[in-house]
């Protein structure tokens, strides 16, 4: 019903993604153990709020974009994010046109991105990272969420590093560091 109420409206649908970070907020994977994990009672809230590990969408929240993809012919995401998320959900979705990672941006971020939105500025920023195919594709990951031990199995070859010297094709990524898509072009002469 409120979907159809939305869709009377207009065309175009915004879904909005948040995750929580910060100070004592441990992300996890699903089936992760909190054991070891600097703030456990976090970790547990996270688990209980992500079922499948706060990287990846809730059920609640695959159930949500699966009916705002049926009701809306566009549909935009926004990812309130302070960490890598999983992106395969939307990265092959032609039914998902367009995302902007917002991350998290603070007291004007909620005015910037209706800014983008809203068509009033050019979303022109690029990433600042790498995002990979999955999760398991960084190879941290094995070793996440450990307070007594930080191991960096990819040693000097943190971040876009590793997947511009192991992974020169990029074939477990998704958005490549510096991606960034704006509405129009640029000719300079």
């Amino acid at each position: 019903e409120l979907c159809a109420k939305a869709r009377a409206f207009t065309d175009t649908a915004l879904v909005t993604i948040s995750r929580f970070s910060g100070e004592s907020w441990d992300r996890n994977v699903e089936g992760g153990s909190t054991e070891g994990m600097a703030n456990r009672v976090m970790a547990e809230k996270g688990s209980a709020l992500y079922e499948h590990g706060d990287f990846y969408l809730s059920d609640a929240e695959t159930h949500m974009v699966e009916q705002v993809k049926k009701c809306f012919p566009k549909v935009a995401v926004v990812l309130n994010v302070g960490g890598m998320v999983d992106t395969q959900w939307f990265f092959a979705d032609e039914k998902i046109q367009s995302v902007l990672m917002a991350w998290q941006g603070g007291m004007e971020g909620g005015n910037a991105v209706a800014d983008v939105v809203m068509g009033r500025v050019n979303p022109c920023g690029k990433l600042s990272d790498t995002i990979a195919y999955s999760i398991e594709d960084y190879p941290s990951t094995p070793y996440y969420g450990d307070e007594k031990d930080v191991y960096y199995a990819e040693d000097i070859f943190v971040g876009y590093r590793y997947f511009e010297t192991f992974d020169p094709e990029y074939t477990k990524v998704n958005y490549e560091f510096g991606f960034g898509l704006s509405y129009t072009t640029f000719d300079t002469s």
